[in-house]
């Protein structure tokens, strides 16, 4: 489980507030008339329609127009995206009052877009925000005395922040204080039925953090009965969404026939949406299957890319199975040199399989071998350490790295 993080303001909140006054709004001023025309317009796709009409009210000073014009800034619908006017329009329109231009200013600050990141100002705005009772904005003060960001961690304040938004019917607060409740706070005792009954309505609303959480508890038998197929069900929701935790854990499921029938395709599709999204031990499983899987599903080209990816990320393991296909040449050439630097890595950070298998590999190779294969994994080291460091790297390809044509395309 994990905690909901969002603090931006996306297209779908902009649509459903265009909707909301479209329905609600009496419109009979010059500047009414500009939004009527802009939301029909946004509504209908035509955003340079949308912007000419947000634009004209924006400039007679009409809050909502100003509002919606930064969103269109900063969406680049209609216009070149533009952060820093998108933050100039956000603020003429929060300086009037409008909670929903709080709430979004109050993010760009947070993430130091358009403007320089300023946790203080970004407060300052949510605040502002939240006295209107924006969910959004109470939900991302919680974030911010959740995490300490401008402040000192404070779980109490985050608490009571989350619960306001979580009594407005914000989904990721829901979630958020639902984990508070699950872990306990401050040494309190923990709440584990009020968390469930929490990740529920947040999982209703389609939040997938909360599908994910509470699938993971169906999955583990943790405060609920132990149910993989309800589990499987909540997964595949959070996955769709494009959740790597639920894709990978879902994946695993399928793979080992959890909750649902084995499906080796459906399980290297899910491990391979959560690899691409930088999840480790997806990488490393995926290339796994890519190394073994029955043909036409094999493909150890990728594997090896894949293997590299979770090296990269420091998951100490795929470097002894890189090791593995090197000595044995599953799928790729043999180089006996190649694992015997792949395996010298793996024992520097404790791998006991590879200190077993360079024992075996060692005695058959020649000294010049030996010698080769301790300056490649020198090598090696120095261009994980510069990756780690996010510089450039001149390595020479490895053979092993191109793409295989024939490869299966599990996305």
């Amino acid at each position: 489980m994990s905690y909901s993080h969002a603090l931006g303001h996306s297209t779908v909140n902009l649509i459903a507030r265009l909707i909301t006054l479209l329905l609600s709004f009496v419109f009979v001023t010059s500047a009414g008339a500009d939004v009527f025309e802009g939301m029909r317009a946004y509504h209908a796709k035509d955003y340079g329609a949308a912007f000419d009409a947000f634009r004209a009210g924006a400039k007679s000073g009409d809050a909502a127009s100003q509002y919606y014009l930064a969103g269109l800034y900063a969406d680049g619908l209609g216009v070149q995206r533009d952060d820093a006017r998108a933050a100039i329009w956000l603020y003429r329109a929060a300086r009037k009052g409008d909670a929903s231009a709080q709430y979004r200013l109050g993010s760009f600050y947070t993430q130091g877009r358009g403007v320089l990141q300023d946790y203080d100002e970004a407060r300052h705005w949510f605040l502002l925000a939240a006295k209107q009772s924006d969910t959004g904005a109470q939900f991302s003060l919680g974030y911010m005395a959740a995490n300490g960001l401008g402040m000192e961690r404070d779980q109490e304040e985050a608490k009571r922040w989350y619960e306001l938004a979580a009594d407005g019917g914000h989904g990721a607060a829901q979630h958020n204080l639902g984990f508070m409740l699950y872990r306990g706070i401050a040494g309190k005792k923990a709440d584990v039925p009020g968390a469930i009954k929490l990740f529920e309505q947040a999982a209703d609303k389609g939040n997938p953090d909360a599908q994910y959480s509470l699938g993971t508890l169906y999955r583990l038998g943790e405060g609920v009965e132990k149910a993989p197929e309800r589990a499987v069900q909540l997964l595949e929701r959070a996955a769709r969404q494009g959740h790597a935790k639920a894709q990978y854990n879902l994946g695993q499921m399928v793979r080992n026939g959890q909750g649902a029938k084995p499906d080796l395709v459906k399980a290297i599709r899910l491990l391979r949406a959560a690899a691409d999204q930088g999840h480790v031990r997806a990488q490393y499983n995926l290339a796994f299957l890519l190394a073994h899987a029955p043909k036409p599903l094999s493909s150890p080209q990728t594997a090896v890319r894949y293997y590299l990816a979770a090296v990269s990320q420091g998951y100490t393991a795929a470097m002894v199975n890189l090791g593995a296909m090197y000595g044995n040449g599953l799928g790729v050439d043999a180089d006996p040199v190649r694992a015997y630097a792949w395996w010298t890595l793996a024992v520097e950070k404790g791998e006991s399989q590879a200190e077993t298998n360079l024992a075996k590999l060692s005695a058959t190779l020649t000294p010049d071998q030996t010698i080769e294969g301790n300056a490649l994994a020198e090598e090696i080291k120095v261009k994980l350490e510069r990756q780690r460091l996010g510089l450039p790297t001149e390595d020479k390809p490895d053979p092993a790295m191109e793409e295989d044509p024939q490869a299966f395309d599990a996305q």
